[in-house]
């Protein structure tokens, strides 16, 4: 499911150099700022198309996916935001079997409503975030 995101440069900029402060080695270059055609139709398409690559690489940077800087400009919910960690992480295989076990649990629907209770959601997200899940 893709999304729209309404940001100005200068925006992308400001998180760029937040990326950068918070001392993620790794990042893409933001395509460049041009001083000339800003509002020609083409120029406005073809940097849309070079932020929605930057955004894209930017996923593949496991520093920027444990960032909650990236996920506040992207607007992302905290689930958005744990799903993705876990898809695009590197680390995930480890946890294929422990999400197998989830699904043999889930199969009864008093375990389901345990797993989707907010307290436990919490708790995952936090053990996700130091590392422990």
């Amino acid at each position: 499911k893709g999304f729209n995101l309404h940001k100005r440069f200068r925006n992308f900029v400001k998180l760029h150099d937040k990326l950068r402060q918070s001392g993620i080695p790794q990042l893409p270059d933001l395509p460049p700022k041009k001083v000339f055609g800003k509002m020609k139709h083409d120029f406005v398409e073809k940097r849309q198309k070079l932020l929605q690559t930057y955004l894209q690489r930017l996923l593949r940077v496991e520093d920027v996916l444990n960032n909650d800087k990236f996920w506040a400009f992207i607007g992302a919910d905290s689930f958005t935001m744990a799903v993705a960690r876990f898809v695009c992480s590197k680390t995930r295989v480890p946890l294929v079997d422990r999400l197998l076990d989830v699904k043999r649990v889930a199969v009864n629907p008093v375990h389901v409503n345990r797993l989707c209770h907010a307290p436990v959601v919490e708790a995952l997200l936090q053990a996700g975030r130091t590392g422990s899940v």
